[in-house]
Protein backbone atom coordinates (compact mmCIF):
# COMPACT_ATOMS: atom_id res chain seq x y z
CA UNK A 1 0.00 0.00 0.00
CA UNK A 2 1.25 3.24 -0.68
CA UNK A 3 2.07 5.87 2.06
CA UNK A 4 0.24 8.49 0.90
CA UNK A 5 -3.02 9.73 2.83
CA UNK A 6 -6.27 7.59 0.82
CA UNK A 7 -9.16 9.76 2.13
CA UNK A 8 -11.67 6.79 0.77
CA UNK A 9 -9.01 4.12 2.39
CA UNK A 10 -9.12 6.30 5.94
CA UNK A 11 -13.32 5.69 5.61
CA UNK A 12 -13.18 2.34 5.19
CA UNK A 13 -11.19 1.67 8.38
CA UNK A 14 -12.74 3.95 10.25
CA UNK A 15 -15.82 1.95 8.83
CA UNK A 16 -14.20 -1.19 10.01
CA UNK A 17 -13.34 0.02 13.36
CA UNK A 18 -16.68 0.71 14.38
CA UNK A 19 -18.67 -2.39 12.93
CA UNK A 20 -15.54 -4.39 15.20
CA UNK A 21 -17.06 -2.60 18.13
CA UNK A 22 -20.37 -2.41 17.89
CA UNK A 23 -19.95 -6.90 17.42
CA UNK A 24 -17.58 -6.60 20.14
CA UNK A 25 -15.09 -8.67 18.56
CA UNK A 26 -11.32 -8.61 19.50
CA UNK A 27 -9.09 -5.87 18.31
CA UNK A 28 -6.97 -8.42 16.46
CA UNK A 29 -9.25 -8.52 13.80
CA UNK A 30 -8.49 -5.55 12.25
CA UNK A 31 -4.97 -6.21 11.59
CA UNK A 32 -4.91 -9.90 10.32
CA UNK A 33 -7.92 -8.48 7.62
CA UNK A 34 -4.89 -6.16 6.62
CA UNK A 35 -2.46 -8.72 6.07
CA UNK A 36 -4.66 -10.83 4.69
CA UNK A 37 -4.93 -9.12 1.88
CA UNK A 38 -2.49 -8.17 -1.21
CA UNK A 39 -1.70 -4.43 -1.57
CA UNK A 40 -4.68 -4.23 -4.22
CA UNK A 41 -6.81 -4.74 -1.54
CA UNK A 42 -7.58 -8.29 -2.67
CA UNK A 43 -7.81 -11.74 -0.33
CA UNK A 44 -4.65 -13.50 -1.41
CA UNK A 45 -5.42 -16.12 -3.97
CA UNK A 46 -2.90 -18.64 -2.85
CA UNK A 47 -3.04 -18.29 0.78
CA UNK A 48 -1.01 -15.51 2.73
CA UNK A 49 3.02 -14.99 2.37
CA UNK A 50 5.22 -16.92 5.49
CA UNK A 51 5.74 -12.98 6.35
CA UNK A 52 2.37 -11.95 7.05
CA UNK A 53 1.84 -15.49 8.77
CA UNK A 54 4.48 -14.91 11.04
CA UNK A 55 3.26 -11.52 11.73
CA UNK A 56 -0.44 -12.88 12.35
CA UNK A 57 1.34 -15.20 15.02
CA UNK A 58 2.85 -12.51 16.39
CA UNK A 59 -0.55 -10.88 17.04
CA UNK A 60 -1.67 -13.81 18.66
CA UNK A 61 1.34 -14.25 20.98
CA UNK A 62 0.41 -10.74 22.02
CA UNK A 63 -2.95 -11.83 23.03
CA UNK A 64 -1.32 -14.70 24.59
CA UNK A 65 0.51 -12.05 27.21
CA UNK A 66 -2.62 -9.90 27.88
CA UNK A 67 -4.98 -13.00 28.93
CA UNK A 68 -7.15 -12.29 25.56
CA UNK A 69 -6.37 -15.10 23.50
CA UNK A 70 -9.45 -16.87 23.73
CA UNK A 71 -11.55 -14.50 22.46
CA UNK A 72 -8.61 -13.42 19.85
CA UNK A 73 -8.83 -16.85 18.10
CA UNK A 74 -12.53 -17.26 18.26
CA UNK A 75 -12.98 -14.09 16.76
CA UNK A 76 -10.42 -15.04 13.89
CA UNK A 77 -12.49 -18.09 13.50
CA UNK A 78 -15.33 -15.52 12.77
CA UNK A 79 -13.62 -13.35 10.77
CA UNK A 80 -11.82 -16.73 8.58
CA UNK A 81 -15.38 -17.74 8.11
CA UNK A 82 -16.62 -14.35 6.77
CA UNK A 83 -13.78 -14.17 4.42
CA UNK A 84 -13.57 -17.72 2.75
CA UNK A 85 -17.31 -17.14 2.18
CA UNK A 86 -16.35 -13.72 0.37
CA UNK A 87 -15.79 -13.54 -3.51
CA UNK A 88 -11.96 -15.02 -3.47
CA UNK A 89 -11.51 -15.23 0.25
CA UNK A 90 -11.83 -18.83 0.12
CA UNK A 91 -7.97 -19.56 -0.01
CA UNK A 92 -7.60 -17.04 2.44
CA UNK A 93 -9.76 -17.97 4.87
CA UNK A 94 -9.10 -21.65 5.09
CA UNK A 95 -5.37 -20.06 5.90
CA UNK A 96 -6.57 -18.41 8.92
CA UNK A 97 -8.41 -20.76 10.50
CA UNK A 98 -5.33 -23.44 9.64
CA UNK A 99 -3.40 -20.88 11.64
CA UNK A 100 -5.78 -20.68 14.55
CA UNK A 101 -5.98 -24.23 14.49
CA UNK A 102 -2.07 -24.59 15.05
CA UNK A 103 -2.19 -22.34 17.75
CA UNK A 104 -5.09 -24.32 19.34
CA UNK A 105 -2.86 -26.88 19.52
CA UNK A 106 0.14 -25.53 19.98
CA UNK A 107 -0.74 -23.24 23.06
CA UNK A 108 -3.12 -25.98 24.46
CA UNK A 109 -5.92 -23.68 24.25
CA UNK A 110 -8.97 -26.16 25.10
CA UNK A 111 -6.93 -26.79 28.34
CA UNK A 112 -6.85 -22.92 29.62
CA UNK A 113 -10.89 -23.17 28.90
CA UNK A 114 -11.07 -25.67 31.42
CA UNK A 115 -13.90 -28.60 32.22
CA UNK A 116 -16.15 -25.64 33.17
CA UNK A 117 -16.66 -23.75 29.76
CA UNK A 118 -19.27 -25.92 29.10
CA UNK A 119 -21.44 -25.56 32.12
CA UNK A 120 -22.17 -22.33 34.20
CA UNK A 121 -19.58 -21.01 35.78
CA UNK A 122 -18.98 -22.84 38.98
CA UNK A 123 -20.97 -25.61 38.31
CA UNK A 124 -18.34 -28.15 38.00
CA UNK A 125 -16.62 -26.85 41.21
CA UNK A 126 -19.57 -27.25 43.43
CA UNK A 127 -20.09 -30.88 41.55
CA UNK A 128 -16.62 -31.56 42.90
CA UNK A 129 -17.70 -30.38 46.67
CA UNK A 130 -20.70 -32.25 46.59
CA UNK A 131 -19.24 -35.53 45.64
CA UNK A 132 -15.94 -34.91 47.38
CA UNK A 133 -14.16 -35.37 44.45
CA UNK A 134 -15.08 -38.67 43.54
CA UNK A 135 -15.34 -39.47 39.80
CA UNK A 136 -18.54 -41.82 40.90
CA UNK A 137 -21.05 -42.15 43.59
CA UNK A 138 -19.58 -44.26 46.34
CA UNK A 139 -22.34 -47.18 46.88
CA UNK A 140 -24.09 -47.45 50.71
CA UNK A 141 -23.34 -50.56 52.76
CA UNK A 142 -25.93 -52.52 53.88
CA UNK A 143 -27.95 -51.63 56.61
CA UNK A 144 -27.10 -48.21 55.81
CA UNK A 145 -29.99 -45.05 55.66
CA UNK A 146 -30.58 -44.55 52.76
CA UNK A 147 -30.45 -41.17 50.87
CA UNK A 148 -33.93 -38.66 51.51
CA UNK A 149 -36.06 -38.87 48.69
CA UNK A 150 -35.21 -42.64 47.66
CA UNK A 151 -38.07 -44.99 46.78
CA UNK A 152 -38.34 -48.59 46.99
CA UNK A 153 -39.87 -50.60 43.98
CA UNK A 154 -42.92 -51.89 46.70
CA UNK A 155 -43.57 -47.95 47.26
CA UNK A 156 -44.30 -47.59 43.89
CA UNK A 157 -47.97 -48.66 44.34
CA UNK A 158 -50.44 -50.11 41.61
CA UNK A 159 -50.88 -53.10 40.35
CA UNK A 160 -48.44 -55.22 38.16
CA UNK A 161 -49.71 -55.44 34.30
CA UNK A 162 -48.25 -58.91 32.05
Amino acid sequence: MSEQPNPELDAILAKLDVVLKQADLHPILKPVLMLMQNDDGAWWPEGMPLERVTEVKGLIDDAMTDKSIIKAVYDLLQGAAVVGAAPGGTMAGAHLVRICNDVIHEKKLMAMLGADAEFAPGTVEKAKDITGGAARATPRMVGDKPPEGTLRIDQLGGKRRM
